[in-house]
């Protein structure tokens, strides 16, 4: 999916349409090869710098689905669709919001251990998750406490 997509930027950028699949396909799959086959050092070992961010990746796709789970339970409560938001979705969004936060506040604390605050990409992408998944959960705790209003609704013009 990455690919297609990167491909459908690339050929939209260049506006190529008849090489503009071939290049793009090239650029989007070549990109990453050089970064793939590089080794890393973790724990003493060489692995694979695929290895290295597959935690991370694990940790931001979980996140991903907490951060939906949080703005389909805001959008149900200031709709006010369903009385059960919480049940169906509330206690499922708080598991996957807490369970993600955890595991890449791991994955910092372990980095910042092994090797303290380095230009290593893993730890500063990790901070960042948690630093924006902390905002939207700001965001939706003043939707719930209701310090953020619902939109008034639009008064329509008299017709005559």
């Amino acid at each position: 999916v990455c690919t297609r997509l990167g491909r459908y930027i690339v050929q939209e950028l260049t506006g190529w349409r008849v090489w503009g699949k071939v290049f793009a396909s090239v650029v989007t799959v070549g990109a990453p090869i050089p970064f793939l086959l590089q080794r890393s050092v973790e724990a003493g070992k060489p692995v694979a710098v695929w290895r290295v961010f597959w935690d991370l990746f694990g940790a931001s796709n979980q996140l991903l689905a907490a951060l939906t789970l949080i703005g389909l339970t805001v959008w149900l409560w200031r709709t006010r669709r369903s009385a059960w938001v919480f049940v169906v979705l509330g206690l499922p969004t708080v598991l996957m919001y807490v369970m993600s936060m955890w595991a890449l506040l791991r994955i910092i604390r372990i980095d910042l251990a092994a090797n303290g605050l380095t230009t290593n990409p893993v730890i500063w992408v990790a901070m960042l998750l948690v630093a924006l998944a902390a905002l939207m959960a700001v965001e939706a705790f003043l939707v719930f406490v209701g310090s953020m209003r619902p939109p008034s609704p639009r008064l329509r013009p008299a017709t005559a």
